[in-house]
């Protein structure tokens, strides 16, 4: 996963899977004469895309593979993504402690009843990941859970306001793979 080459492949075999499902949904709908439905499925389908794409050109297609597998593939597209500026490519050791870091926090969503969840990427400033989850309750334990599993895998990361998770992956002492 942390390869440039096999993460950008492995990124365009996704789309590829997923285009293909597409066609094949609009091409079942279209011949059952359900053009309600296709078009409701056309404009859905369509958004994703968009989304997938802001993913893609995020500026390190290994973040973009990780963050698809380990929580967007997850919440099904009940997402929104935003990319601000194009992120840099990060250092291995940011990618390892970040997935093991996702893995805490997508089984802390199986356990809870989230709203909306939201990701934003942006490498303007110094490269920082925001996921934003609106919790009903426990959200200090909630992100208690997820900032330690944080900390023990190298990350720096901290809460905004009881919803924002905010990474920050700029670890200035070591430099991206070129």
């Amino acid at each position: 996963m942390y390869d440039l080459k096999n993460a950008m492949a492995e990124l365009v075999d996704i789309y590829r899977h997923d285009f293909l499902n597409t066609l094949q949904v609009i091409s079942g709908l279209a011949q059952l004469n359900r053009t309600d439905k296709l078009m409701a499925y056309i404009r859905s389908v369509s958004e994703e895309v968009q989304q997938f794409g802001k993913l893609i050109n995020c500026g390190d297609p290994r973040l973009a593979l990780l963050i698809y597998k380990e929580l967007l593939q997850f919440l099904g597209g009940n997402y929104l993504l935003d990319v601000k500026e194009t992120m840099p490519l990060l250092p291995v050791e940011t990618l390892e402690g970040l997935e093991k870091t996702l893995l805490t926090l997508r089984r802390q969503l199986q356990e809870t009843d989230q709203g909306q969840v939201a990701v934003s990427i942006d490498g303007k400033d110094y490269p920082k990941l925001t996921i934003s989850v609106s919790l009903e309750k426990e959200q200090d334990l909630f992100w208690g859970v997820v900032i330690a599993a944080s900390s023990e895998n190298g990350m720096i990361a901290s809460v905004r306001n009881g919803v924002d998770l905010l990474f920050n992956l700029d670890n200035s002492f070591a430099l991206g793979e070129q």
